[in-house]
């Protein structure tokens, strides 16, 4: 899919999905929710002009990842729940 989008149209939808999910913010994903995640930023997918997370596990600092903004804001059913994949953590961290 050959999507074109303007600069000015890519800045807005990285304005908005930061909005959504906050860089510099803390988050603990579904499956191993004691071991946070530093949002560093948002990207454009180049193939796509999709939206995508990038961010960083605290257990592994160095290691970056990137997940599409519509995957990181998904729930999904786990354990009999249905959970959102990523949380946002409120407050200070726990360190062990």
């Amino acid at each position: 899919m050959d999507i074109k989008k303007t600069y000015d149209e890519l800045e807005s939808d990285l304005k908005a999905a930061a909005s959504l999910v906050k860089p510099g913010s803390y988050y603990s994903h579904y499956k191993h929710p004691e071991i946070p995640y530093v949002v560093k930023g948002m990207l454009v997918m180049e193939e796509n002009n999709e939206i995508a997370v990038r961010y960083e596990s605290t257990a592994r600092p160095g290691v970056e990842f990137v997940r599409p903004l519509k995957v990181w804001l998904e729930t999904v059913s786990w354990e009999g729940k249905t959970l959102p994949r990523f949380t946002l953590i409120d407050g200070p961290l726990k360190r062990e």
